[in-house]
């Protein structure tokens, strides 16, 4: 399934939310689970309407706020692609990191990819380390069709809002696309494609920091 224009909240009513992927799952819970509520489903590594890539779908609110928290030092890692050439004065700039919210927020890691045949604009790899009931976890892959690019490799760790568009922008640079390829210790299946979920399992929940 190709997913185009979802967003993870439901603040804005012209843009369909990455919830309403799961009406079926939903509609089906009575018949799985006669006299049982419905579960109320939250979002982890929430996505703006231009960015793609992994959230977390689950049902279990304390968990989802643990692991979005700032505090629970989570990493996120992301692939930013970039309009124009990549030098070295711009890794250095991102490395060195910017303000926002008031914050000093700067990346663990930032790395240049490798130029692709297909992908002819510059890509950075960014990673972001952030600082009983029947519980259901998904992972839940989102995104557009894959833009041709030049990419940087960031790791970022604070969790701010737009932190790594921030970080792009303060080194001079103009962000093209942005995509979320791992939270924490779970990284996206290689075979899971655009607008599919797969639940996760009790490893995949531990890499996640989820403690049973």
């Amino acid at each position: 399934m190709l997913i185009r224009r979802y967003i993870c909240s439901s603040g804005e009513k012209e843009t369909k939310s990455v919830m309403t992927l799961f009406d079926d799952f939903i509609k089906s819970w009575d018949k799985r689970h006669p006299g049982q509520p419905k579960p109320r489903l939250f979002t982890v590594g929430r996505l703006d309407v231009s960015t793609t890539g992994l959230i977390i779908v689950t049902n279990d609110g304390e968990f989802a706020h643990q692991i979005s928290h700032p505090s629970s030092n989570l990493s996120k890692e992301y692939i930013a692609t970039i309009d124009g050439e990549i030098h070295k004065r711009h890794l250095i700039a991102i490395s060195e990191g910017t303000v926002t919210d008031g914050v000093h927020c700067s990346p663990d890691n930032v790395e240049l990819l490798p130029r692709q045949p297909d992908k002819p604009r510059p890509r950075l790899r960014i990673v972001d380390p952030r600082a009983e009931d029947k519980k259901l976890y998904y992972a839940y892959f989102r995104g557009d069709t894959e833009i041709a690019a030049l990419s940087t490799k960031v790791e970022v760790h604070e969790g701010r809002n737009h932190e790594v568009r921030e970080l792009v922008k303060n080194a001079g640079l103009q962000l093209r696309a942005l995509k979320c390829i791992r939270i924490g210790g779970f990284r996206r299946p290689a075979d899971l494609a655009l607008g599919k979920h797969v639940e996760l399992n009790q490893a995949n929940l531990k890499a996640l920091g989820w403690k049973s």
